[in-house]
């Protein structure tokens, strides 16, 4: 395996969030959430769960935090990725390429 969420897992014991990517089999923009899986004292793999950014801006925006606040997404290296001053949904897709 060579993919970057993998390497970034197995080496380490932590639950990881990936940067946004593109897929290479949909061409969606998505990230992941992965953890290393043991077996005994052993890394065997990784456990991945891949999220569609487009659908979590989706509901993300249907949030309301009081009155005037909002809910802003920010990759792992602190990219806003979703934002209510974003005019556009597919502003952090058009980096990601």
């Amino acid at each position: 395996r060579v993919r970057p969420w993998y390497m970034n897992t197995i080496s380490t014991n932590q639950v990881v969030f990936s940067e946004p990517y593109i897929t290479k089999v949909s061409n969606e923009l998505v990230f992941a959430v992965t953890k290393s899986v043991m077996k005994g004292d052993e890394k065997i793999g990784v456990a991945s769960l891949t999220v569609k950014l487009e659908d979590l801006m989706k509901d993300i925006n249907k949030l309301k935090n009081g009155r005037t606040g909002y809910i802003n997404i920010l990759s792992p290296q602190n990219v806003f990725i979703n934002s209510p001053y974003n005019s556009r949904q597919d502003t952090f897709a058009d980096r990601v390429v």
